[in-house]
């Protein structure tokens, strides 16, 4: 126990650390940036703020879209943790949502820069036939996300990225076919680059290179090791309000193990509505003054459904349904290409809060279910070494940092 509380404490210096250190070399250089886990978050530019007063005409509409563009938002408005639902879909929430595409790694959510902390309490765990272990499991979760940006002009951009996804467990349960003992812990420590580059035929462009190590025991080995690669091009279309947007993702230790091509139509008819027609699927809809709605979709099992409610800036609440997974290299295992999966279904509840400036305080409660372990080649491969965890209530806590100040986070991790 003193060892967790210890960990507790030294992963929250570090994020209070890595927050103003970064806002002391972003703030200058452009509007507001937010940083996340490449591995399993989108990286985020957050753009600037936009009058809920929306522009009414094609013309003015147009001019928002190359505004936002130009300040380099392409992958900013899509942060679950850092778009304003004020704003609508502009320009920058029109662009290439690599939220989605990132999370294939095993995600949990993007992120501010910042720290979250999780907790489910003990359930019983179960074998696929109906027996139980004679275990119960329970487990905390705590994440920091920093990072830094490298070099910067009108038409690049270059930030270096870092992570660390942290999970203790609390169970006595031996995955029953292997016979090994339950990991204690599971960790993803993440660094990676991000850069970004627009052309003057209004093209834009991005790669993430990064390398993290899910595992029980991480850099324990090379078997250990899982390169990530996304990449995107933003094409705009006549109209200057919509565009095509092509993507690819890799990640070996993701649900699909080969490169994962995405094509969309980014479709905008209004500031109000925007639907990403293709792979990867999103949709964004205020669809009154102070509420929204917000579905984003991509293959195998990432599926996010938001509702949103922001009566006043400093307050927001939400609702929302979420399909999750994420995946570990355990070491010693006998096939390199296993992966341990854990993947869950979660129904939230949760109210952001914005005390001072630019800080955001995040609660939420849920339920989890259709919860289960297991290890295999391919996902759908999910009878080996497979534990089924009882459904029940979880809590979460995150707190996150804004840079810039020209929005705030409306929108939960």
């Amino acid at each position: 126990m003193l060892k967790r509380v210890i960990w507790i404490w030294l992963i929250g210096g570090i994020s209070l650390f890595a927050q103003e250190e970064s806002s002391f070399y972003s703030r200058p250089l452009y509007q507001s940036t937010a940083v996340p886990q490449i591995a399993s978050e989108a990286p985020s530019f957050l753009s600037k703020e936009v009058s809920q007063d929306s522009p009414s005409n094609r013309s003015e509409f147009v001019e928002l879209l190359e505004s936002n563009q130009k300040n380099f938002n392409e992958l900013g408005a899509e942060s679950k943790a850092g778009a304003s639902s004020k704003a609508g879909p502009d320009g920058a929430s029109a662009q290439m949502n690599l939220g989605a595409i990132a999370s294939m790694a095993g995600g949990r959510g993007r992120q501010l820069p910042g720290y979250r902390i999780t907790y489910s309490p003990a359930q019983e765990t179960q074998t696929p036939f109906g027996s139980g272990n004679g275990a119960s499991l329970s487990f905390i979760q705590q994440q920091v996300n920093a990072g830094f940006p490298i070099y910067m002009d009108e038409s690049e951009r270059i930030m270096a990225i870092f992570s660390v996804r942290h999970t203790w467990f609390d169970t006595e349960a031996i995955l029953p076919d292997s016979r090994r003992a339950f990991p204690d812990t599971l960790t993803i420590p993440t660094i990676g680059m991000f850069y970004s580059h627009r052309f003057e035929n209004g093209y834009s462009s991005g790669l993430i290179i990064n390398v993290n190590s899910p595992s029980d025991k991480p850099f324990n080995s090379l078997r250990e090791v899982n390169p990530v690669l996304i990449g995107f091009l933003r094409i705009p279309v006549v109209n200057q309000r919509d565009a095509w947007n092509l993507s690819v993702f890799y990640s070996p230790a993701s649900q699909l193990r080969f490169p994962l091509p995405g094509v969309a139509y980014s479709w905008n008819p209004s500031p109000d509505f925007r639907w990403d027609i293709g792979i990867p699927s999103n949709l964004f809809w205020r669809f009154a003054p102070d509420w929204t709605y917000e579905f984003n979709f991509l293959p195998l099992t990432n599926i996010m459904s938001r509702t949103t409610y922001k009566p006043i800036d400093e307050l927001s609440l939400y609702g929302s349904f979420e399909w999750l997974n994420e995946a570990y290299l355990l070491s010693g295992r006998e096939n390199r290409n296993d992966r341990f999966f854990f993947d869950e279904k979660r129904l939230e509840l949760g109210t952001i809060v914005r005390p001072y400036g630019n800080w955001s305080v995040i609660a939420a409660v849920g339920y989890a279910f259709d919860r289960r372990f297991f290890q295999g080649r391919r996902f759908r491969e999910n009878d080996f070494d497979r534990i089924n965890l009882a459904s029940g209530a979880y809590g979460t806590l995150q707190i996150g940092y804004n840079f810039g100040g020209a929005r705030r986070p409306d929108r939960p991790q």
